[in-house]
């Protein structure tokens, strides 16, 4: 018996044990992509908190650059108003207008308690984020979300993403996504990354400062190219880089051009290079964008539309061989 239990103990070290890693306090397993999902498609999508158009222009970024370079563009993405962080990241990640996920500020009031949400409540969106549609039409996809903002895991569902993780630390963020792409592969990846809109905040958006924080973001920005390149699925993967809204002076939330006309860029297979977008492009336009790319079915709820004229041919992407 003695013997019996400890064979259990070694092949439950083995082979059950390494399926799961740990998040920010939660457990989950984490299927193999290839194996386990059809879908055609891997996106890393980076958010860059509080990205102006001007700023990215003015700013040395080669990372950016070459993805600039070698897919489709726009800096006049149209946030929702206010241009606060909050309803720009939901109506990003839901596909929505405030009008339906609710969130008109920082902090609301969550419709079954009444109470303003803080950053240590917990999701309150009435609608499913892309996370959620993802988990639910392929439940065996592997998807990630890395942040630094405390206050985007209220956009998002725990369970949804396979790894949930917050740091608070610009480079940390980076580096954690960074080990488990090149580890897991994931289908869907999110990194939301906060010290640009910090350095607006405090010295000025167009300030010297603000320029230097996009150009270390961008830096670091190449660990992730390297680590997709590492992992083996560049030739499948497609780049988003985005934001949730501008800034003037050293704040955000009116309709000023700064604050309204914000940088989109998105590079991979299937991708147009060097393509400027013609047509307006809101944000509530990204997450069927990434649908698309995805191969998933669009819920009908949502106001947004994929950017179809991005796509080589308008037609269905597919994986490369």
């Amino acid at each position: 018996m003695h013997f019996l239990n400890l064979l259990v103990t070694v092949l439950y070290m083995l082979y059950v044990q390494p399926l799961f890693v740990t998040g920010n306090n939660n457990i989950y397993p984490q299927p193999d992509h290839a194996l386990c999902t059809g879908l055609p498609m891997h996106v890393v999508m980076i958010g860059i908190d509080g990205l102006t158009t001007d700023g990215l222009l003015r700013a040395s970024t080669p990372v950016i650059d070459g993805l600039r370079k070698n897919g489709a563009w726009s800096m006049q993405v149209q946030p929702v108003q206010p241009t606060l962080s909050s309803p720009n990241w939901a109506s990003l990640l839901t596909g929505v207008l405030p009008e339906v996920h609710g969130i008109y500020k920082n902090g609301w009031k969550a419709p079954d308690t009444g109470k303003t949400t803080s950053s240590n409540s917990g999701y309150e969106l009435p609608v499913p984020s892309l996370f959620e549609i993802l988990r639910r039409q392929h439940p065996h996809a592997t998807t990630a979300c890395f942040y630094q903002w405390q206050d985007l895991k209220r956009l998002i569902e725990p369970f949804a993403p396979g790894r949930f993780t917050h740091t608070g630390n610009e480079s940390m963020t980076v580096n954690c996504a960074a080990r488990y792409i090149k580890k897991h592969k994931p289908a869907f990846t999110f990194l939301h990354l906060d010290n640009v809109d910090h350095a607006g905040h405090i010295f000025g958006y167009g300030s010297k400062a603000y320029i230097e924080a996009i150009e270390t973001t961008d830096a670091l920005l190449n660990r992730i190219v390297a680590a997709v390149n590492k992992s083996g699925m560049a030739a499948n993967t497609v780049f988003i880089i985005t934001t949730d809204h501008g800034g003037i002076d050293h704040n955000h939330g009116g309709q000023t051009p700064e604050e309204c006309n914000t940088p989109f860029i998105i590079c991979g297979p299937g991708i147009k290079k060097g393509y400027a977008i013609q047509n307006s492009l809101q944000i509530y336009d990204i997450a069927p964008t990434v649908a698309k790319l995805l191969g998933l079915q669009p819920p009908a709820h949502w106001a947004g539309n994929p950017a179809m004229e991005l796509f080589v041919n308008h037609g269905r992407l597919v994986a490369a061989p």
